[in-house]
């Protein structure tokens, strides 16, 4: 099966330039179908007006609706995270890069849980 190139620090940059974002990074996860999907973690800026941690709250779900939408509108639809998720920082290293790893395993868990239907 064919599958697309995509480079994480494309999804990055334009997140990035979403004044809401503070800092972000993408990773791609399995979908049910067994398909590698991004999966963005955002940091937001001070006050974006959403609670952290992606769950609950309008505020943080209207925000990442809006960051999808501002990505589908610069980059082609399959580079367009499937889950947007709000956090408070990024994991780290002990060398202070973001722990990619660790991101790859919320994402996987994040994707396992959704719906087939849900895309």
């Amino acid at each position: 099966m064919a599958g697309r190139w995509l480079a994480p620090q494309e999804v990055e940059g334009a997140l990035l330039a979403h004044p809401a974002v503070a800092e972000c990074a993408v990773v791609a996860a399995p979908d049910p179908q067994g398909l590698l999907k991004p999966v963005a973690f955002v940091v937001p800026a001070a006050g974006a007006g959403a609670a952290s941690g992606g769950q609950g709250g309008g505020q943080a779900a209207e925000l990442a609706e809006r960051l999808q939408r501002f990505v589908a509108e610069r980059l082609e639809g399959y580079k367009v995270p499937r889950r947007v998720v709000l956090c408070e920082a990024l994991p780290r290293t002990h060398l202070g890069k973001v722990d990619r790893g660790r991101l790859g395993q919320q994402a996987r868990a994040l994707l396992a849980a959704r719906r087939p239907d849900e895309g």
